[in-house]
């Protein structure tokens, strides 16, 4: 049994480490307020990584979207390119 990864480009690799850090102090600081509470126990430390978590869930997932939104709006493009050099092809002013 084999495992396959999609090859990812470099830009989306780049693009979920910006969304990682921005959700992940957003999450610390704002959301969660992290800073609030102690870190004297094993409960806190706990409560770090599961903000952690949710923050790379809520980042992969945020960047999967926008991957798809790309894709979509790359291939809408395309067909409009063709479709426009097809129309200008049948036109009669592209005979003159």
């Amino acid at each position: 049994m084999e495992l396959y990864f999609p090859k990812i480009n470099k830009f989306y690799s780049f693009l979920f480490t910006g969304i990682i850090v921005f959700i992940g102090y957003n999450n610390i600081f704002t959301n969660w307020e992290l800073q609030l509470y102690g870190f004297n126990e094993l409960e806190d430390l706990g409560r770090l990584l599961f903000v952690l978590g949710i923050s790379v869930c809520e980042s992969a997932l945020m960047t999967v979207i926008l991957w798809w939104g790309i894709k979509s709006l790359k291939k809408i493009s395309v067909n409009q390119m063709f479709k426009y050099i097809k129309d200008q092809s049948l036109s009669p002013f592209f005979l003159l």
